[in-house]
């Protein structure tokens, strides 16, 4: 009994899969999806695909491939690390040099090099002006 009600189960499913007023619906309904689909899409593509190029114009005028692999991902990223340590000694040198005072000695010599470099530079334009 439980055989017949699942096998009358499966030709109605049968049936109802072969009706062709059915086919046709379900075709134009999945037209309709299809389109809407591509209508939706289509500007996000035409973004994608001008955010793309214009990266891959951007890592060019950088001096870099226009596509990024991972090999080259990886590459930069040991770049990186190993600037990031090169960094740190540096940091720490200038910060030193920070909280040291000036000397008055040295400011006042830069300062004397320095009015001696303009009136240099004013006899120069003076001389080529006469």
């Amino acid at each position: 009994a439980a055989a017949r009600v699942e096998l009358a189960d499966l030709q109605r499913a049968v049936d109802l899969l072969e009706d062709p007023g059915l086919k046709a619906s379900h075709r134009a309904q999945m037209r309709e999806e299809r389109a809407e689909i591509d209508n939706n899409f289509a500007p996000k593509e035409q973004q994608y695909l001008a955010e793309e190029t214009a990266c891959q114009a951007r890592r060019r005028r950088d001096g870099m491939r226009g596509y990024l692999t991972h090999d080259a991902l990886m590459a930069m990223q040991a770049r990186h690390t190993q600037l990031s340590m090169e960094l740190v000694p540096m940091e720490a040198r200038l910060e030193r040099l920070r909280v040291v005072p000036p000397d008055a000695e040295l400011a006042a010599m830069a300062i004397e090099d320095r009015r001696r470099r303009i009136q240099l530079a004013t006899r120069e334009i003076e001389t080529a002006l006469e």
